[in-house]
């Protein structure tokens, strides 16, 4: 652009630039002078919009909240802006919560009467210990530390007289969503002896059993057999490269011969043109 200074042409010019005013191409805003990375909704001095933790809380975006570091729900700003807290809703009064689903139920236990961990320390606990170790991911982790930030573990106390016992593992259950012992998957009410399902006996997808899986050309169970029609491998024996369910098809490279059976059953001679063998 030219500009005009005292009735004189001045040939310098200059291009779009952020803080121009002037909302040019790879832009979200530009309102010049205003620009700014401390005012709340304000266009940032980077021409682009408000966003999600850049630690300025813009209430016209819906923002309550905004860390400088990521937002998350172990600090005290969540994903969504707004501030972590405890929520409370009212559940139908016919919702049922199946506590057993939350244990491991293939580990031992260990029982004994015992007392709190936390001071008092009182008596009357009933300790139920998993001898299988379970987990906890970071966040759980950060979430029951600020419950306990004491700790909430004792070192070995003496047994003063009392006595546990001990638990055997319980026999897993096909059905129940839990995989365990011997089970190679457990998805519930999903089991199913369909194609690439986890089976209603707990196993997953194998060659053999007698249903067409991704992956298998051919499945006849027990009748799966080297010498075909559906090998060992779920391929069509002797006809490897065929498409699916074309049990007629050749190898690529083979040769095939073509003959008159009925003229071999009754005895025939070809006598002139035959055809080739």
């Amino acid at each position: 652009s030219e500009m005009c200074i005292r009735d004189r042409v001045s040939t310098q010019s200059t291009g779009p630039f952020c803080g121009d005013g002037i909302i040019d191409n790879g832009e979200q805003c530009d309102d010049g002078a205003r620009n700014s990375d401390t005012t709340p909704n304000a266009c940032r001095r980077s021409c682009t919009l408000p966003r999600r933790g850049d630690g300025i809380v813009d209430d016209l975006y819906g923002e309550r909240c905004d860390s400088t570091q990521l937002n998350d729900f172990s600090g005290a700003c969540s994903t969504t802006n707004v501030p972590n807290a405890c929520r409370t809703f009212r559940a139908p009064a016919n919702r049922l919560v199946d506590l057993s689903r939350a244990f491991d139920k293939s580990s031992p236990v260990f029982t004994y009467d015992g007392s709190s961990t936390a001071p008092p320390c009182s008596e009357g606990w009933k300790w139920f210990v998993f001898q299988k170790i379970q987990t906890l991911d970071e966040v759980q982790y950060e979430r029951l530390s600020a419950y306990f930030p004491v700790g909430n573990a004792r070192g070995p106390q003496p047994l003063n007289g009392r006595s546990f016992s001990y638990t055997a593992t319980e026999p897993a259950v096909c059905g129940d969503g839990l995989a365990e012992k011997t089970e190679e998957c457990d998805e519930g009410e999903l089991n199913s002896n369909t194609p690439d399902s986890c089976r209603k006996n707990c196993r997953r997808p194998a060659c053999g059993d007698g249903i067409l899986d991704a992956g298998e050309l051919c499945d006849d169970g027990a009748k799966n057999s080297a010498s075909g029609p559906c090998g060992t491998n779920c391929k069509w024996a002797g006809f490897e490269g065929c498409a699916p369910g074309n049990k007629t098809c050749t190898a690529p490279g083979a040769t095939t011969i073509n003959v008159i059976f009925a003229n071999l059953l009754s005895g025939s001679k070809c006598t002139g043109n035959c055809p080739s063998a």
